[in-house]
């Protein structure tokens, strides 16, 4: 996978709050080290952003290369 985009997906829930939301990100790791000095086509910068709003948060992800889901809980002011 060394160079190739990977698809990174988080599922999140709002516990307090209900709102939900899925947000996909095109990662290449190691690319731009590694292979030439600039980024590969259809890869983004390193950061998945998302908007929950305030209050207990659950969030899984998963990504489209052989992987096992990670869960995040975490509360946003």
């Amino acid at each position: 996978m060394l160079g190739r985009a990977v698809t990174v997906t988080v599922d999140w829930i709002n516990l307090d709050t209900g709102a939900h939301g899925r947000v996909s990100h095109a990662l290449c790791p190691y690319a731009r080290e590694l292979l030439y000095d600039g980024p590969l086509p259809n890869c983004q910068d390193p950061e998945l952003l998302f908007v929950s709003g305030p209050g207990r948060v659950h969030a899984t992800l998963t990504t489209n290369a052989p992987n096992l889901p990670g869960t995040a809980d975490f509360t946003v002011p």
